[in-house]
Order: structure tokens, then C-alpha cells, then sequence
């Protein structure tokens, strides 16, 4: 049981050795060769004593107690500065750590507020990159299903919803194109219209006046076929007159030449 305390010490001891070539851990040189020294005593001379207890009881054991009390006194007295050696260097180190978990928590409370930032940052370009141009395109859409194409929309990005601002804006100018053109050809209606309207009204005055001069056509036709009736009329009378005078005449001529057949006759 002795040997194996013994030997646990001695690899306390080791990892300690392992510690300060390491550079975790400072003792002054030779400190633990010292240490390997007395422990040595201490455990030789408290094998002795037990062997001396086993062998011989108190008779041969208690002789041997003085010398490994001085054995266990020299170990203590060469464990106590190792213990507050360590002891100030663990109190160091867990100063140190404490030092490096206070900047760890600062480093940590400077990341937060950096992510935090980053985030602000990454929501505002996230806002201006996409949410405004999506509204913009909304509030475009908006417009033209308003019927209000006088909103023209700027858009200069390469990614997908610059793509579909353009897309909208392409749709508005076509809008505005078919428009014009209705337009125009409205325009071109109402001239037409207006065309045909004072065509009409030209059509309807020389409807009229050509009604008129048929109207004045077909009283002259009138007069003309009374006239000719008069004429016909006069000539009838006419040719009677004339063969009422032929008959006169005739009658007359016999009235004259009886007289002169009666005077000749013998």
C-alpha cells in the first residue's frame, strides 16, 4: 500500500516535471529533485519502521520513530513552499483566466453589437436591394391596372427583380405606345368624321339643288307640253279656219260665174 502512494507521488511529481518543461508551470530549479529526495527518506524510513513494528512490535519500531519524524518534517517542510508555489501560481493563472473570461465577455459583447450592426446593415441593404424595388414594381403594377401610365420606373441592377422592374416598365411603354396609337387613330376618326360630315352636308346642298332644278325642269316640262297643246290646238282651228275659207271661196266663185254663163249663152 506504502509503494503505491509512493509511486502515485512520484507521478504527481513527473506530471509536475512534464508541467514546467511545458512552460505551465515555473519552480525554481532543482525543487523537485528535492522533493524526489526527501520523499525517498520519508518513504524508506517509514518502510523500516513498519518492518521494525512487524518483526519486533514496539521494542524495535519505536526506535525508528524519531528518524522517520524527521523524515515526515523534512518532506513537510519541503511540500509547504511547493504547495504556496503552486498555490500563488494556480491563484495566478485562475487571475489570468478570469482577466481572459472578462476580455472573452467584452470580445463577446463586441461581437454582439458588431452582429447586431452587421445585421442592421444587412436588413437595410436587404430593404433598399429588394423590398423597395418589389414595392416600386408593386405600386408600378398598381398604376397601370389604375390606368395611369405617367409613372415611369428607374431601374439599373442586374439581379431578378431589377429584371422584373424592367419588365414592368417595358410593359408600361408598350401601354403608352398602344395608347398613342388609339390615340392617333381616334384622332384620325374624328377628322374623317368630320370629313364625311362636311361631305354630307356639300352632298345634301347639291341634293337640293338638283331637286331644285328638277323641280324648275318639270315646270318648264309643263309649260313646254302646254304650249305645245296651245299649239296644236291653234293649228286644228287653224286648218278649220282655212277649209271654212276654201269652202267660201269656192261657193263664192260659183255665185260669180252663174251671171256671166247666162249673159254668153245665144
Amino acid at each position: 500500500l506504502a509503494d503505491e502512494h509512493g509511486q502515485e507521488f512520484l507521478k504527481g511529481l513527473e506530471t509536475f516535471a512534464g508541467a514546467q518543461a511545458a512552460g505551465r508551470l515555473a519552480l525554481a530549479p532543482g525543487e523537485l529533485d528535492t522533493l524526489k529526495h526527501d520523499f525517498a527518506l520519508y518513504q524508506t524510513a517509514g518502510v523500516a519502521m513498519a518492518k521494525a513494528y512487524v518483526a519486533g512490535g514496539p521494542a524495535q519500531g519505536n526506535p525508528l520513530m524519531e528518524p522517520f519524524d524527521n523524515a515526515s518534517s523534512k518532506l513537510q517542510k519541503a511540500l509547504d513552499p511547493f504547495t504556496e508555489h503552486l498555490t500563488s501560481q494556480l491563484a495566478a493563472q485562475t487571475e489570468t483566466i478570469e482577466t481572459r473570461l472578462q476580455w472573452l465577455q467584452v470580445l463577446a459583447l463586441v461581437v454582439c453589437a458588431v452582429s447586431a450592426l452587421f445585421v442592421a446593415v444587412a436588413g437595410w441593404l436587404v430593404t433598399r436591394s429588394i423590398v423597395r424595388p418589389l414595392n416600386r414594381a408593386a405600386n408600378a403594377v398598381h398604376w397601370i391596372a389604375e390606368g395611369d401610365l405617367s409613372h415611369a420606373i428607374q431601374s439599373d441592377g442586374r439581379d431578378e427583380i431589377a429584371r422584373l422592374t424592367r419588365e414592368v416598365e417595358g410593359l408600361r411603354g408598350q401601354f403608352v405606345d398602344i395608347l398613342g396609337q388609339v390615340r392617333s387613330a381616334s384622332d384620325s376618326i374624328g377628322v374623317a368624321s368630320s370629313e364625311i360630315a362636311s361631305g354630307n352636308q356639300d352632298l345634301s346642298a347639291r341634293t337640293e339643288a338638283a331637286a331644285s332644278n328638277l323641280e324648275e325642269t318639270a315646270a318648264s316640262m309643263e309649260q313646254l307640253t302646254s304650249t305645245v297643246r296651245q299649239s296644236a290646238d291653234a293649228a286644228r282651228q287653224a286648218n278649220q279656219l282655212a277649209a271654212s275659207a276654201s269652202a267660201i271661196a269656192v261657193r263664192g266663185g260659183q255665185v260669180v260665174a252663174g251671171p256671166f254663163k247666162v249673159a254668153v249663152a245665144p
